[in-house]
């Protein structure tokens, strides 16, 4: 009875069949292009493991569908059901250990990233609970944690925004508090020029 529990896990653990198995250490990014261009976009369904509070980043630019831009949507099923699911774009942080399954529909190029938990880009080492600022004139203050966002366009992580403390000071400032040692490892973007 062992050996059948054994082999049935065994056969739940494999990729099924146009499933390719994404084997990334932590810090690692894995990228391809597997259509030949935005033009004639592809869908496939790729299989990785995580462990509990390692972080996924999946990164797909917009493809080419029907002569419009559009931006693939990518599912990320867990061990337990459905993940997350969003477009052009998906940071998440499992929950459990064990075998995930990526659906990337109508893609182009993708890239796959895996952190581990305390990586700085995806934990800024401070929460709003730990600061503490005083309003003063300057109206209310609210402070938020905010996650890694990488960038839509064609450029392999980590680029984007690191993970940060935002916090909002009355109506017209706004301070991020990121991990020095992100900024090192990250292409930051820019932000908008403000008064």
């Amino acid at each position: 009875m062992r050996h059948v529990v054994a082999l049935l896990l065994a056969l739940a653990a494999t990729p099924a069949a146009g499933q390719e198995r994404l084997t990334l250490a932590p810090g690692q990014t894995l990228r391809f292009h597997p259509s030949p261009g935005p033009e004639r976009p592809v869908s496939a369904e790729y299989v990785l493991e995580l462990a509990a509070g390692e972080w996924v980043v999946v990164v797909a630019p917009a493809a080419q569908v029907n002569r419009s831009s559009t931006e693939p949507g990518i599912t990320l099923t867990g061990p337990a059901g459905p993940a997350s699911v969003d477009y052009g774009r998906l940071v998440h942080r499992a929950s459990a250990a064990g075998t995930y399954r990526l659906a990337v529909r109508n893609f182009h190029a993708l890239s796959v990233t895996k952190y581990p938990p305390r990586h700085p880009v995806v934990d800024p080492g401070i929460a709003p609970a730990d600061i503490t600022l005083a309003a003063g004139r300057f109206g209310p203050v609210t402070m938020a944690m905010e996650p890694m966002e990488p960038r839509y366009d064609d450029v392999p992580p980590p680029s984007g925004t690191a993970a940060r403390v935002t916090i909002q000071v009355g109506d017209g400032m706004t301070i991020h508090l990121y991990r020095r040692d992100a900024l090192r490892q990250m292409e930051l973007w820019a932000a908008d020029p403000a008064q």
